[in-house]
């Protein structure tokens, strides 16, 4: 369901509490959409206080009850509901399949009794293509993860495409690679920016996996959701698309560039190397600034210092 440029259709966020989510909510009101959130239960989060004008329902992704009616009136949905993180999948993967897999299927089939238009799903660039030799990734590159959170990713991915051949439910999937942001929780456990910046403003060491060399592509939250709005109006033939910045940055690198961004020191420690983690990722993007007239705008440099100097103000 492409947007119409004068369409504002109303737009349901399932998991919009979270970092992507909640900016994603924030953008679509700019664009003048009705906007629900979706969440779990007693969630407090800060992000919710920033968005008056949004609807939040409270309810379990594992209800039918709870997600059949906001189908009914939301003819756009976006899924990113998810309950496993990729360095802790591996240790419960059944977990991982019933509530992320099944979960998805029971939404995908109230989807089509619902007459939703699109669904858009946000999947993982950073786990699906698995170990690769260090060139950007390309959407028909083998993917061979080595997760259980980046092979359900690809189980949905192909599910969604199933939909859309037996039930015409149409679907757009978004690779993101390791987006980074103001609002983003430093937990040590995911968003290596974040967590590195808050640990050098509290004067607090951070811990590295392995000798520092694992590199990644990050992207400042606000270029992936542009790649999203572009998507609302795409006309074209392609479903699947990566979402970063084809540019590599290591962990040495990272902790270098915000040294040297906020002439503050910070500590190094290095841990153990984790199994779930692949050495080396980056995402060739050339499918997204082709069809979707879609391109990163910021540096990685720009964008730590707009972190830094947003935690200053």
């Amino acid at each position: 369901m492409p947007e119409d440029r004068g369409e504002r259709v109303p737009a349901l966020i399932l998991g919009g509490a979270g970092f992507l989510g909640s900016n994603l909510a924030r953008r679509l009101r700019e664009r003048a959409h009705a906007v629900t959130i979706f969440d779990r239960p007693r969630i407090s989060d800060q992000r919710l206080h920033t968005l008056p004008d949004v609807r939040h329902v409270e309810g379990d992704f594992q209800n039918e009850a709870d997600l059949r009616p906001l189908l009914e009136s939301h003819p756009l949905v976006f899924h990113f509901i998810g309950s496993t993180l990729p360095c802790s999948s591996n240790e419960n993967p059944s977990y991982d399949v019933e509530t992320n897999v099944v979960g998805t299927l029971r939404l995908l089939d109230m989807a089509v009794a619902a007459g939703v238009r699109r669904v858009v799903f946000p999947s993982s660039g950073g786990t699906v293509y698995g170990p690769s030799p260090e060139v950007p990734r390309r959407e028909d590159d083998p993917t061979h993860p080595i997760s259980s959170y980046g092979i359900t990713k690809l189980v949905v991915e192909k599910y969604l495409e199933l939909y859309r051949r037996l039930f015409g439910l149409d679907y757009l999937c978004f690779r993101f690679s390791n987006p980074y942001g103001e609002d983003q929780t430093s937990t040590g456990v995911l968003g290596a920016v974040s967590t590195f910046i808050q640990c050098a403003r509290s004067g607090q060491p951070v811990e590295i996996w392995g000798d520092g060399s694992t590199t990644r592509d990050y992207i400042l939250v606000d270029d992936a959701i542009d790649a999203i709005l572009c998507g609302l109006e795409y006309r074209g033939d392609f479903r699947l698309f990566n979402v970063g910045t084809g540019v590599g940055t290591s962990l040495n690198e990272l902790v270098t560039a915000i040294r040297s961004i906020s002439g503050q020191e910070l500590e190094v420690r290095c841990c153990a190397g984790r199994r779930a983690d692949v050495p080396w990722n980056v995402l060739d993007v050339s499918r997204a600034r082709t069809e979707l007239g879609w391109r990163p705008a910021t540096t990685l440099e720009a964008g730590i210092a707009r972190l830094w100097n947003a935690l200053d103000g």
